[in-house]
């Protein structure tokens, strides 16, 4: 029976140990999920605690998507498909769990899976393709789009296809011809449901939902969501749809746009929605769970797990921070403010009703407010601290900038860089950079700090361009420093870096966000939490040209001393593009010098965690060729390249002391040859610790056995210069 108060907590699915990125749903309406733990599971809901009667596993990446092909004569059980950032779609047996053959042919992550209605294998990839395959083999490539293709389908009823993509567009295929493409969205599409042979949904990363005609035409663009729109699904007989999305919701919509419910969950991202031939929901969340809602009472949970499911969402809300700012309940206005029309559509009122926030949407179709829902979570913390546009500070200040108007409000934590802070408020307030370090230093005497990092002595190519800080105090702390552990560079300014970044920004085709570069900037503390989408935005802005990549190294190299950043970067899917697109351009003699510098210190500085240090391991090879090719004599390598190729050196070496001794017949021999060809002295005492690590009481007759009389000759000139003497020395005491 239907339930009037709409769909409610029907199942929780728990298995998987990673992010479930993709549901999808098989012809006898068991679900399909896809998680970045590997793996693809199958699930049975016809009993009393359902679970996974299947577990795929082939993958050697995150599983993305998934689909369920029905039986046919060739595979009378049918077909479970899965897609991954491994580049590859599996097919399995369904029953057995059996990995039958693989697809291979993208050459990047294989983000959607589908089918067409003549039993095609249609997905798309973030390299920038859509590709249909059929008895194993690849038959047409869709080549047009310049970024990811996020979603591939076939509209009912006709033989055309659909693609999504990061560039914004979307494109209308017939074979491998592109018909039409069509733009209106001001984001990534992520999602795409066919509605007719003519018509279609589309949902994007500007947090909309647009209704298409094949030939362009935008019939509806639907409001709701206040973040990233994953996913998209059609219910029943058309009678409206659901999607997912980044505001840790599902929303159930009518097949007009408007919205008819709101399930607020207990996580972040809701990566994935499909639709149960019963009508049912399922979603793929960030937590590792599937859950399954229905409108049908006699499917719901039991009570006791309905209430459970409605606290963790409350605490979890309460987690995450008021998404009210610091609005208080008495100061919202009655229904008497719906009187007024909406200035725009889409348009969000809250509005007081007792004790309770309603969220109201203007509809411009309709003329009308339409009430969203209630809002969960609107009471200020009582931890001491301040909300403000849904976040906890330790400050907000109220900023006179401009007398005769209202104060500015600057929100403030004691763990950021108030340069970073104030450069971000600047921004936001399209202040005058002039500005910049008057409002820091209000945020420092206010905040009550006392520390602040010091200040770059860094600059490439003079002192209004842009300055890579690691200079001469954080060279002479790391010369002081025990020669038993890493080496990192990690002074510098986030709001430096931060300005270069927006300056390249500007010019991309498709601009990111000044709100999302600044989140991403934020990564550059090593304390600091490291937001999902900031790490997301971090991994976008690496893809840049080589000439604009410098500015993005530096905050690389800061970031990954966070040990959430470390893991992102150099573990799991990102891990190969970081090592092929970002650092073996990079570090050629070729790259510019700004981004060769910058790079060599990434280097440097993965090692911090162990994720990064694991990567530096298995490519030490890679990295150590790199280092000395950008000390050949007639490269003319400058201080600051050579003191990085010392360092990663020095690293190595203590790698060594660590344990690692397969590095050993590497590193020793390299650091013998660079030496010489190095002119900085500060490059040549941090090579000095290095051949000094391999040097050791308990390695000293297996080395210095190595050292020929070029080592004697150099280390005999080095005595004479007061920064090497005293290494120098100790080492010609242990050479035979």
């Amino acid at each position: 029976m239907a339930d009037p108060a709409g769909y409610k907590l029907s199942n929780v699915l728990l298995g998987h140990t990673g992010d479930v990125r993709g549901v999808a749903v098989t012809q006898d309406g068991a679900v399909l999920s896809a998680s970045r733990d590997k793996t693809a599971k199958l699930w049975r809901l016809d009993s009393t605690h359902p679970m996974a009667v299947q577990t795929y596993k082939g993958h050697t990446n995150y599983v993305s998507c998934v689909c369920a092909v029905p039986p046919s004569d060739t595979y009378p059980e049918g077909l479970v498909l899965s897609g991954s950032n491994d580049h590859s779609i599996c097919a399995f047996n369904p029953a057995t769990a059996e990995l039958l053959f693989v697809l291979e042919g993208h050459t990047n992550v294989v983000c959607s899976v589908n089918l067409t209605s003549e039993g095609f294998v249609l997905s798309s990839s973030w390299d920038n393709t859509a590709r249909v395959w059929t008895d194993k083999t690849e038959i047409m490539k869709l080549e047009g789009h310049s970024a990811s293709v996020w979603s591939a389908i076939e509209l009912p009823g006709s033989k055309l296809l659909v693609t999504a993509s990061a560039d914004k567009s979307i494109k209308i295929w017939e074979g491998p011809k592109c018909q039409k493409t069509i733009t209106g969205h001001e984001d990534c599409v992520r999602g795409l449901a066919g509605v007719s042979l003519n018509e279609f949904l589309s949902c994007a990363n500007d947090a909309t939902v647009r209704m298409w005609t094949v030939n362009g035409d935008c019939l509806g663009v639907f409001y709701g969501h206040s973040n990233y729109i994953y996913s998209i699904a059609l219910l029943p007989d058309k009678s409206g749809f659901v999607t997912s999305g980044e505001d840790s919701s599902v929303r159930i919509w009518k097949s007009d746009g408007e919205t008819q419910q709101v399930i607020q969950m207990q996580c972040q991202s809701i990566w994935a929605v499909t639709v149960l031939p019963n009508g049912d929901v399922a979603a793929g969340c960030s937590d590792n769970v599937v859950r399954v809602f229905s409108k049908d009472s006699s499917r719901h949970a039991e009570q006791s797990e309905l209430e459970k499911f409605d606290e963790e969402v409350s605490n979890f809300g309460k987690s995450k921070g008021d998404e009210l700012g610091e609005i208080k309940v008495n100061d919202l206005p009655t229904e008497a403010a719906l009187l007024a029309p909406g200035t725009k559509d889409g348009q969000t009122k809250l509005i007081r009703d007792g004790t309770e926030i309603i969220c109201y949407n203007w509809s411009a179709a309709q003329n009308q407010w339409i009430k969203v829902g209630p809002v969960v979570g609107a009471k200020n913390p009582t931890d001491g601290r301040t909300m403000f546009e849904g976040k906890e500070y330790d400050f907000v200040f109220s900023v006179d900038v401009e007398e005769g108007n209202p104060p500015l409000k600057l929100p403030f934590n004691k763990t950021e860089d108030p340069y970073t802070a104030a450069q971000a408020f600047i921004h936001k307030n399209n202040l005058s950079q002039y500005y910049l370090d008057t409002i820091a230093n209000f945020i420092i005497k206010n905040a009550g700090i006392t520390t602040m990092p010091a200040a770059p002595h860094d600059p490439f190519t003079g002192g209004s361009s842009y300055t890579s800080a690691a200079g001469n105090s954080e060279i002479a702390a790391a010369s002081n420093s025990s020669q038993h552990h890493y080496h990192l560079f990690e002074q510098g300014k986030a709001e430096v870096m931060a300005n270069k970044i927006q300056e390249f920004n500007k010019t991309c085709l498709l601009p990111l966000s000044e709100e999302a570069i600044f989140k991403a900037v934020a990564l550059h503390d090593p304390n600091a939490p490291a937001e999902e989408s900031a790490v997301r935005t971090l991994q976008a802005l690496l893809a840049w040209d080589k000439d604009k990549l410098f500015p993005v190294l530096d905050l690389l190299r800061l970031a990954l001393r966070n040990r959430a950043v470390n893991d992102a970067i150099c573990s799991g899917p990102f891990m190969k593009n970081f090592i092929d697109i970002v650092l073996r351009p990079s570090l050629t003699n070729q790259a510019p010098e700004l981004t060769r510098l910058t790079a060599l210190r990434v280097v440097t500085n993965m090692v911090a965690h162990p994720a990064g240090e694991k990567l530096a391991q298995e490519n030490a090879e890679f990295f150590l060729n790199c280092a000395t090719q950008l000390t050949l004599p007639n490269d003319n390598p400058n201080a600051r390249q050579q003191v990085a190729v010392a360092t990663v050196l020095f690293n190595y070496s203590v790698a060594f002391l660590k344990g690692q001794t397969d590095v050993q017949k590497l590193v020793y021999p390299l650091a013998l040859t660079i030496l010489p060809r190095l002119t900085d002295m500060e490059a040549k005492n941090r090579m000095l610790r290095t051949i000094s690590n391999f040097l050791g009481k308990s390695n000293q007759a297996m080395f210095a056995q190595a050292a020929d009389k070029k080592l004697s000759d150099e280390l005999a000139v080095l005595i004479a210069e007061p920064k090497t003497s005293e290494l120098a020395s100790q080492l010609l005491s242990i050479l035979p």
